[in-house]
C-alpha cells in the first residue's frame, strides 16, 4: 500500500480532470492451507494506529479497493496506511458510532447498518433510513442482497426488511420468523434467504419463514452466521456448535478438534478451507478434514472474534475486540522451533520418495510430512543429535551424518550406525553423496573423504594439491565439506580452499594459481542443463566453470555475500543462492552475460527476514545445504529454523493497485471530484492527494 501528496506550483492551463480506476482482477491466490496458522505473516491495528474503537464488527473491501471496518465507535475506511473515521460528528446522517453490519450492494452503493437506522452511502452522498421511512427497528444487525436485487435487512427487535423499490416490507413472528431478534442473514446460491435469530433457523419459502428445530436436527439457541462452500453446502454457526446443510441434510460438525463455543463469524476462502471466528475461543480454520487453532497465545490480538473477511488479494482480515488483525502469506515459510522442530540451528535438509522433508539440525533429526513433525533423537537410536548431512540413495534409503557420531542410515524403521568397525575413521561427518554408479561417498571434517564398496570404507587423505589413498585403520586428512558427480562422470571434492576434479585414478586441482576462488572452503555444486558447474564457497564468491574456464563473482560484482551456502535452480531458469545475509536469486543469463562480457555488474534479488526468513543467516558448508523438492520449492536450512521458497510466490502481482484521488485542491480551493472540475489558466497551486490501495 502506498499514500501519497503531491503538492506542486505550476501553470494551470484549462484542463478537464478524468479518474481511471483499474478494473477490479481476480487473484489467483489465498493462505497456504498447508502452513500452520503460525507462519502466516500477521499485522495488528489497534486504536494507537489510529482506529477509534479497538471493537471490529464487521470488515468489507468494496471495489475500488477501499477497506471498510464496523466499529462501535464509528464507521472507518482503510487504505492500508490511513484509517479514515467516519462518525455522527463528521457524518449527521449515521446518527450513531455503533456500526454492526456492511455491505456493498451490486450496483457498488455501500449500505450501513448502525443501531439508529440504515445508512446508504453513494457518489459521496449519504441518506439515512428509519422507523420514519418504514423500517421496522433502527437497530440493524445484518445485511444482505438478493439475486433480484432486493436488500434484507436484519433488526435487533424488528424482525427482518426486504427493501425493494424504495419501499420496506417488513416480515416478523407472524409471518413464520421463529423471533424477531435477528442475528444473521445469508443469501445462497439459488437464492434462498436464510435468517438466523435468537431462536433457531429460518428459511425463506413462498412469502413465509420456515423454522428449523431439533427434530431436523438444528439445535435450539442462537443462529449466529452463515458461510457456504464450493459443493454448495451451507455452514451454519450457532451458540452451542456448527452445523452443516447439504441434500436437505442437517449434520453437526462441533467434532474432530473443533470445541463448540458461540460462533459469531465464519467464511470460506478461495482456496476452501472454513474460518471460523468465536466469542471467546480464538479462530479456528478447517483445512483438509483437520482443524487448527489460533488464539491469543499464538499472537491473535483477542479470543473475541467477530469479523472475518477474505480481501482480492487473498489476505485474511479478522476484526476482534481487540484490534484488527490481517493474516497474509510470507512469500518464504519458516519452519521453526514454534513448528516443532528439536534445534532451532538447521544444517542440512532433502527430500525422501514420499514426500517426507527430512531436516538436520543442532538437536537432532526432524521428519516433516502431511503438517505433522516427527522428531529423532539419540533417544530412538541416532548416534548424535548434531546431524550435518543428509542424503537419499536410490534404494530410498536415509544417510545421516553427524558431528561426533559418524555415519547412519535410516532403513525400514531404525538406525544402523557406521564407523570404525566398517572402516570409517571420521566420526565428523559433513558430506554424503551417492554418485551414479550407485558408489556412497562420505566427507568428514578434518579426516578425509571415503568411499562405500562392499561393505566397507575405503578413505582417501588430501595432502596438499594432492589426492592419496590410505590403507584400512589409517586415519585420512584433508576438511570435505561436498561432493559432486558431473555428468561427464567426474567427481568433485569441495575441500578447504581447494577443489579436485577425479576421474578414476587422476586428481585434478584447483586454486587461485588456476583462476578459481575458493575462499575457506568449497561449499556446494550445481551443475546447469548446458553442462555449466557453479560452485560456491565461504568467502571466495561464486565461481562458474566452463570450458575449462573459471569465472568468479563476488560482492565487487553485485553479490550480496561473498559466502554462497547453496545453489539451486528454479523451473524459470533463476538461480536461488543462499548465504550469511539471506537468500538471493538471480538468472543464468545474467551471470552467462557476465562471463561473457556483455553486462559488467549483476543485479539479484535478495529475500530475508522482511520475506518471512527469521534470521537472514543461513547455514551450509555441509551437504545438502539445501534442496528442490518435487513440487517445486526451495529449501534452505537458517540459524533461526529451515524455510521453503515458493518461486511462483515470487512474480509479480497480477493486481495492479487502484489508484484513486482523494482530493484536489486549486490555490487551496477544494475540488468537486464528482463533477467534471475545470481550472482556469494562469499560475497557481495545484495539490492533489493520491492513494494506491494495495494491502499486501
Amino acid at each position: 500500500m502506498t499514500s501519497n501528496r503531491f503538492r506542486t506550483v505550476a501553470a494551470i492551463g484549462q484542463a478537464t480532470l478524468l479518474l481511471a480506476i483499474w478494473a477490479r482482477l481476480q487473484a489467483t491466490w489465498a493462505l497456504d492451507p498447508r502452513k500452520a496458522l503460525t507462519q502466516y505473516a500477521q499485522d495488528v491495528w489497534q486504536i494507537e494506529h489510529g482506529l477509534p474503537s479497538n471493537t471490529i464488527t464487521a470488515i468489507l473491501q468494496t471495489r475500488d479497493g477501499y477497506l471498510w471496518l464496523a466499529t462501535d465507535n464509528g464507521l472507518v475506511r482503510f487504505d492500508g496506511v490511513r484509517f479514515t473515521v467516519f462518525n455522527k460528528t463528521n457524518t449527521p446522517a449515521l446518527g450513531s458510532n455503533s456500526i454492526g453490519a456492511l455491505l456493498e450492494d451490486r450496483e457498488g452503493t455501500l449500505w450501513i447498518g448502525t443501531s439508529a437506522g440504515l445508512v446508504r452511502f453513494k457518489n459521496g452522498t449519504w441518506t439515512v433510513y428509519t422507523t420514519r421511512d418504514g423500517l421496522s427497528d433502527n437497530s440493524v444487525t445484518s445485511l444482505s442482497q438478493d439475486h433480484e436485487g432486493s436488500l434484507w435487512i436484519g433488526t435487533e427487535s424488528g424482525g427482518v426488511n426486504r427493501f425493494a423499490n424504495g419501499k420496506f416490507s417488513v416480515y416478523t413472528r407472524q409471518q413464520g420468523l421463529a423471533s424477531n431478534h435477528v442475528r444473521a442473514t445469508y443469501v445462497d446460491r439459488q437464492g434462498v434467504l436464510w435468517v438466523g435469530t435468537t431462536e433457531g433457523l429460518n428459511r425463506f419459502h413462498e412469502g413465509r419463514f420456515i423454522t428449523y428445530t431439533a427434530k431436523e436436527g438444528v439445535p435450539p439457541g442462537s443462529v449466529t452466521t452463515f458461510s457456504e462452500d464450493e459443493e454448495g453446502a451451507l455452514w451454519i454457526g450457532t451458540a452451542t456448535g456448527l452445523i452443516r446443510f447439504k441434500d436437505g441434510t442437517f449434520t453437526s460438525m462441533s467434532k474432530g478438534g473443533f470445541s463448540p463455543r458461540t460462533l459469531r463469524t465464519m467464511i470460506h476462502d478461495r482456496a476452501g478451507n472454513l474460518w471460523v471466528g468465536t466469542y471467546g475461543g480464538g479462530l479456528y480454520r478447517l483445512s483438509r478434514g483437520s482443524w487448527s487453532r489460533l488464539t491469543v497465545k499464538e499472537g491473535l490480538s483477542d479470543d473475541r472474534v467477530l469479523s472475518l473477511y477474505e480481501d482480492r488479494e487473498g489476505s485474511l482480515w479478522v476484526g476482534t475486540r481487540g484490534g484488527l488483525n490481517r493474516f497474509k502469506d510470507e512469500r518464504v515459510t519458516a519452519y521453526t522451533a514454534r513448528e516443532g522442530l528439536p534445534d532451532q540451528w538447521v544444517y542440512s535438509v532433502c527430500e525422501d520418495r514420499d514426500g517426507s522433508i527430512w531436516i538436520g539440525t543442532r538437536g537432532g533429526l526432524a521428519r516433516w510430512k502431511a503438517g505433522m513433525l516427527v522428531t529423532y533423537t539419540t533417544a530412538q537410536g541416532l548416534p548424535s543429535n548434531v546431524v550435518r548431512a543428509l542424503h537419499v540413495d536410490r534404494k530410498g534409503n536415509l544417510w545421516i551424518g553427524t558431528d561426533g557420531g559418524g555415519l547412519a542410515r535410516w532403513s525400514e524403521g531404525r538406525f544402523v550406525v557406521y564407523g570404525k568397525k566398517q572402516g570409517l575413521m571420521g566420526d565428523r561427518v559433513y558430506a554424503v553423496y551417492e554418485d551414479r554408479s550407485g558408489r556412497l561417498w562420505v566427507g568428514t571434517y578434518g579426516q578425509g573423504f571415503y568411499q562405500l564398496k562392499d561393505g566397507r570404507f575405503l578413505g582417501f587423505s588430501i595432502e596438499g594439491d594432492r589426492v592419496r589413498r590410505v590403507g584400512p585403520g589409517i586415519r585420512p586428512q584433508g576438511f570435505v565439506r561436498v561432493i559432486y558427480e558431473d555428468r561427464r562422470g567426474n567427481l568433485w571434492i569441495g575441500a578447504r580452499r581447494a577443489l579436485f576434479r577425479l576421474k578414476g585414478e587422476d586428481a585434478t586441482f584447483y586454486a587461485r594459481q588456476q583462476g578459481f576462488s575458493p575462499g575457506e572452503l568449497v561449499t556446494s555444486f550445481y551443475e546447469d542443463e548446458d553442462g555449466t558447474l557453479w560452485i560456491g564457497t565461504y568467502g571466495g564468491g561464486l565461481n562458474r566453470f566452463r570450458d575449462g574456464k573459471f569465472t568468479v563473482y563476488t560482492t565487487d560484482d553485485g553479490l550480496p555475500d561473498n559466502v554462497i551456502y547453496q545453489i539451486l535452480e528454479d523451473d524459470r531458469g533463476d538461480l536461488w543462492m543462499s548465504s550469511n545475509r539471506g537468500i538471493f536469486r538471480v538468472s543464468r543469463k545474467e551471470l552467462n552475460d557476465f562471463a561473457q562480457g556483455k553486462v559488467t555488474s549483476l543485479t539479484p534479488s535478495v529475500y530475508g527476514t522482511a520475506e518471512g526468513m527469521k534470521s537472514s543467516e543461513c547455514n551450509g558448508g555441509n551437504q545438502s545445504a539445501g534442496c528442490k523438492t518435487h513440487d517445486g520449492r526451495l529449501w534452505f536450512p537458517t540459524t533461526k529454523g529451515v524455510v521453503a521458497i515458493d518461486p511462483i510466490r515470487f512474480r509479480a502481482n497480477p493486481l495492479p493497485p487502484p489508484v484513486i484521488i482523494e482530493q484536489i485542491k486549486v490555490d487551496k480551493n477544494v475540488l468537486d471530484l464528482t463533477k467534471t472540475a475545470q481550472a482556469p489558466p494562469g499560475k497557481g497551486e495545484l495539490e492533489i492527494t493520491y492513494t494506491a490501495l494495495r494491502f499486501l
